[in-house]
């Protein structure tokens, strides 16, 4: 079964379990954000490497745990995505661009962090 084949299929099963649940009055939108997997994985690995850069300088401090987890956090996502998913992931089958998205979604989860851990650590200093 071809990826194409295979959302064709998921479209088709969620169709269905839509028209039941309609039945029982609960309405799902179509276009809803949920129903797109690709959206909730790279929101995942936002989120992910967010709290992979919070929770070090959170708990240890802001200077050299914020260089530290960032060192950290792109060599372990590299070599979770580019090493590992690249050879043991096959329900679908990752591209480098793929893991390279995911990779460039970890790294941004933690640049959006940084200016609020930042923040946060200066205000602390103030009072």
């Amino acid at each position: 079964m071809t990826p194409g084949q295979r959302q064709d299929l998921a479209l088709t099963l969620e169709a269905d379990e839509r028209a039941r649940l309609r039945e029982f009055g609960i309405v799902i939108p179509t276009n809803s954000w949920m129903n797109n997997a690709q959206y909730l994985a790279q929101i995942g690995h936002t989120l992910g490497g967010a709290w992979l850069v919070a929770l070090p300088v959170i708990f240890l401090g802001f200077a050299p745990a914020w260089w530290i987890a960032w060192g950290v956090l792109a060599l372990a996502t590299g070599i979770k995505e580019f090493w590992y998913d690249a050879r043991y992931e096959r329900d679908p089958v990752q591209t480098w661009q793929d893991n390279l998205m995911d990779f460039t979604f970890y790294q941004a989860g933690a640049l959006l962090v940084t200016p609020v851990l930042w923040l946060a650590h200066h205000l602390h200093r103030i009072q």
